[in-house]
């Protein structure tokens, strides 16, 4: 991974942590995808990468969606333990 997501990542699983330190069953996080080049479909940029981080944490995703209201967009994850 860049620089940049490696620290979003890196971020996120730190607030996954502590969720489960203070003994949250669920745990919601929503991620700034930031511009995109076009509107057409395709990867968002990075999701898979907090997904991710935020699993090897102990969480498992359970529903997500996509606030187009965000500036550039984000992503809306809920996870549950």
């Amino acid at each position: 991974m860049g620089i940049v997501k490696d620290a979003k990542a890196n971020i996120a699983h730190q607030h996954a942590a502590r969720a489960i330190n203070e003994d949250r069953i669920v745990f919601v996080y929503k991620y700034a995808a930031g511009p995109t080049a076009t509107n057409f479909s395709g990867p968002i940029a990075g999701a898979a990468e907090i997904i991710e981080a935020i699993e090897s944490a102990g969480w498992r995703l359970h529903q997500m969606t996509y606030d187009e209201g965000a500036k550039h967009g984000a992503v809306v994850l809920l996870f549950r333990r």
